[in-house]
């Protein structure tokens, strides 16, 4: 819960930070583009939306994380690169209060990506990881194309067949489903 009010503090600071005839265009183009698989916020919905009923929708379409995401992807589109970035360095800073997320590499590497070889050999439970990610980064087809391999290496390295067009809101799904499933073993790949 606290983590989705520092989200929202978030969004409503970077939308508060925009110049009217820029928030206007944020709201056109958040309209007219899809996003996380999800479609876009109807335009009806947003046409009269406020600041604060903007970032509301964001939250209640796409969900927390998935909403800043969304939010940095529009800046980039309608060329608000700098708030793009502001929001993105935010978005660090806030959710990991400790300077540094611990799933991101000094490289800005997420963990998922730079422990591959370890996770496919040694993760178990995988039925379970791809349980929680259905419906948010799996799609049926997906779902049923990794539970169709008969051993835990073979699914994750189906899983991974997936990751090169995930984002990072996807990657931290899975980060956090195997933070959950495999604890002592993210814990030990951490500390490497």
């Amino acid at each position: 819960m606290e983590n989705q009010l520092r989200i929202s503090d978030l969004l409503q600071s970077a939308l508060d930070n925009l110049l009217q005839e820029d928030f206007k265009r944020f709201k056109d183009k958040l309209s007219h583009s899809g996003f996380e698989r999800k479609g876009n916020i109807p335009r009806g919905r947003l046409e009269n939306a406020d600041r604060i009923d903007t970032k509301n929708l964001l939250m209640k379409f796409y969900g927390g994380v998935a909403a800043v995401d969304v939010t940095i992807e529009v800046f980039t589109q309608i060329n608000l690169r700098e708030s793009a970035a502001k929001l993105r360095e935010e978005r660090e800073k806030d959710l990991h209060p400790n300077g540094k997320p611990s799933e991101l590499s000094a490289k800005g590497e997420h963990f998922v990506n730079r422990h591959r070889a370890d996770l496919i050999q040694r993760v178990c439970m995988v039925d379970s990881i791809i349980d929680m990610l259905y419906g948010t980064v799996l799609d049926e087809e997906q779902y049923q194309s990794i539970r169709a391999e008969k051993i835990n290496p073979d699914k994750m390295r189906k899983l991974y067949e997936f990751m090169p067009s995930w984002n990072w809101y996807c990657k931290e799904q899975l980060y956090q489903a195997l933070k959950a499933k495999n604890k002592f073993l993210i814990e030990e790949l951490e500390s490497k």
